[in-house]
């Protein structure tokens, strides 16, 4: 059972992560100009961030508990959507001369 919980865990902040940084970088104007495997690399690394800033201040405020991070997870991951947009066309190579 122990694993289980691990692992729900792990995909639960695994998608809060790629879900904020989605978000994040399409609030930015920056998602659809990205490849697909360099969009998922930024969404991560961008929601690591993110998630680690509302856990801290969450955790500050004595307000963290298992129902409020799973609620955190939730609201989070909603960003995984976006990943469903195509991705650019790479730019046509200019030839000199």
């Amino acid at each position: 059972m122990a694993v289980l919980i691990s692992l729900a865990a792990l995909g639960g902040l695994l998608g809060a992560c790629l879900g904020a940084g989605a978000a994040i970088l399409a609030g930015l104007g920056l998602w659809r100009d990205r490849e697909t495997l360099e969009r998922g690399a930024l969404a991560f690394a961008i929601g690591f961030g993110v998630l680690g800033w509302v856990n801290f201040w969450l955790g500050a405020a004595k307000s963290l508990s298992m129902p409020i991070a799973w609620a955190v997870c939730l609201i989070l991951s909603l960003g995984i959507v976006l990943f469903r947009l195509p991705a650019s066309e790479p730019a046509p190579e200019k030839r000199l001369g």
